[in-house]
């Protein structure tokens, strides 16, 4: 009896140390990372404009389906007429540096994941607009930061300690200027 007691139970612990070796080597860890790709600005007067963004991440993922990233997303810089002449026009520009959790969904694919995020970011909007009338020309500019809610999906591949990543990120502002980012990125994990 106390045969068979040991054989279960040394089952059982080799069972449970496999599972958690399985679970490291699935976690990503710390890791760093940058990428660019398309963004949208919507200027005040709702004309919406792709650019060039980047992205420079640093995460950590201790288990293998969950993780925190401090992110830092530049939507860019774009240009807008609102006539053949070039007047009026605005600039704008949106950057954000956020907090996000992240949830991974579990695929039988190792080197495969798909993952949803959500978070907080302080979003910075400056928009000037310029306009000439005969009497001259005059620029006006404004400028808002603010906390806003922020989500993306994406999918990365990963071997070694390398991973590529391709995601869309969006930031809500109560308006219909929301900005978004779809990037490709490389991460490597420490």
């Amino acid at each position: 009896m106390s045969c068979e007691l040991l054989k279960t139970a040394t089952a059982v612990f080799l069972a449970v140390l496999t599972s958690t070796s399985a679970i490291a080597s699935e976690s990503f860890g710390l890791y760093v990372g940058a990428g660019a790709g398309a963004a949208s600005i919507i200027n005040p007067n709702q004309s919406e404009k792709r650019n060039l963004g980047w992205t420079a991440v640093a995460g950590v993922r201790p288990l293998p389906n969950l993780g925190i990233e401090l992110q830092h997303i530049d939507f860019g810089h774009a240009k807008f007429q609102f006539d053949d002449f070039g007047f009026p026009s605005a600039d704008a520009r949106a950057e954000s540096t956020a907090l996000f959790g992240m949830g991974m969904l579990p695929l039988p694919v190792r080197s495969l994941d798909l993952f949803a995020k959500v978070g907080v970011g302080a979003l910075q909007q400056t928009s000037t607009s310029h306009a000439c009338t005969l009497l001259g020309c005059w620029s006006t500019r404004d400028s808002t930061t603010s906390a806003r809610f922020g989500w993306g999906l994406g999918a990365q591949f990963k071997w070694s300690s390398l991973a590529v990543r391709t995601e869309f990120v969006q930031f809500r502002t109560g308006n219909q200027d929301n900005p978004e980012l779809v990037s490709l990125s490389l991460l490597w994990r420490f």
